[in-house]
C-alpha cells in the first residue's frame, strides 16, 4: 500500500487530501520494462484550517469641547464604531490628532475627574511665564491662542491607547473609561479610532 498526500487550497479553507493505493490481487503488468500493479485508490478529504483576512478599518469621532479643561468619556463611541463592523477580536487604536487634547485610560467618576482638572493645572499654570506665549516673537496666525500652558498638559498624558476586542466589546476593566481631554477649549476636535482583528 503506498500513501500520497495532497495540500489544497480552496477559497479561504486548506484542505489535506490522502491517497491510499491499494494493490488488487497482485495482479501486474509489463510498462517499459517496469513492473506495475493495478490497484485501486481511495481518497481521504480532511478540512484542516480556514484562513481569515484581518480587516483595518479606519474611523473619526468628532467631539465638540467647552472652554478651559474638559473630559469627555469616549468609550461609548468607540464601542460603537466597533459594533458597526464585523470584527469579532481584534484591538482597537484611539489617536488623539491634536497637540492640546490628550487620552487615558482611567475612572469616569465626576469628583475624581475634578482633582484630575486641579492636578493639571497646578502642573502647569495658565497664569506663569511660557516662552511658547510670546507671540510677538513668533510667526503665528491672527487668531493664535495663548495656550503654552496646554501643550505641556497634553505632554504629562498620552497621546494614544490601544484596547482589546474580545467578542466584539472593548475589554476594559470595571471602572475602566476612555477618556478624551480637552487642554484648550472650545474646539471642534477629531479623535481617530483603528480598528483591526477577524
Amino acid at each position: 500500500m503506498g500513501v500520497f498526500l495532497l495540500v489544497v487550497l480552496s477559497g479561504d479553507k486548506v484542505f489535506l487530501y490522502l491517497f491510499f493505493y491499494l494493490p488488487l490481487s497482485g495482479e501486474s503488468f509489463e510498462t517499459k520494462g517496469f513492473r506495475q500493479f493495478r490497484c485501486s485508490i481511495i481518497t481521504v478529504k480532511i478540512p484542516f484550517f480556514s484562513i481569515h483576512q484581518m480587516q483595518i478599518i479606519n474611523k473619526l469621532l468628532e467631539i465638540e469641547t467647552f472652554p478651559g479643561i474638559n473630559i469627555h468619556n469616549i468609550t461609548p463611541q468607540i464601542q460603537d464604531l466597533i459594533l458597526s463592523t464585523s470584527i469579532k477580536t481584534g484591538q482597537v487604536l484611539v489617536f488623539s490628532r491634536h497637540t492640546t487634547t490628550a487620552l487615558a485610560i482611567n475612572e469616569n467618576e465626576e469628583r475624581l475627574l475634578e482633582d484630575v482638572k486641579a492636578f493639571l493645572s497646578k502642573l502647569a499654570p495658565d497664569s506663569a511665564k511660557y516662552l511658547h506665549n510670546d507671540l510677538h516673537l513668533r510667526n503665528v496666525p491672527p487668531d493664535e491662542p495663548i495656550n503654552a500652558h496646554s501643550h505641556l498638559m497634553a505632554m504629562t498624558l498620552s497621546t494614544s491607547e490601544v484596547i482589546p476586542i474580545v467578542e466584539r466589546k472593548l475589554a476594559l476593566g470595571t471602572y475602566q473609561s476612555v477618556l478624551f481631554f480637552e487642554l484648550d477649549g472650545p474646539r471642534k476636535r477629531t479623535v481617530f479610532c483603528q480598528i483591526s482583528g477577524l
